[in-house]
């Protein structure tokens, strides 16, 4: 996944897009815990003995899903939707 920065409709805007590497484009809200959840997904796939490449792409799911809730906490993704995002 890549995250891609570009300026709104009225260049007075900033939005967040994060792409997946199948070309799935989700709005960034927030990205309050984006990096905590990525060092939590790497760090799970990692203690879960997945190689380095799946690990990595279970993070980006991560970090991607919490970037579309507003806040820290409630941005928190379920196992299951970062499991579903990363098999994509």
């Amino acid at each position: 996944m890549t995250a891609i920065d570009e300026c709104g409709p009225n260049k007075s805007e900033h939005l967040s897009f994060v792409a997946p590497q199948n070309g799935t484009y989700y709005i960034g809200v927030d990205s309050t815990s984006a990096g905590d959840l990525f060092h939590a997904g790497c760090l799970y796939g990692l203690l879960c003995e997945w190689p380095i490449d799946r690990a990595l792409r279970f993070a980006s799911a991560a970090a991607a899903l919490a970037c579309g809730v507003l806040g820290g906490r409630a941005s928190i993704p379920k196992l299951e939707d970062v499991q579903q995002l990363a098999d994509r």
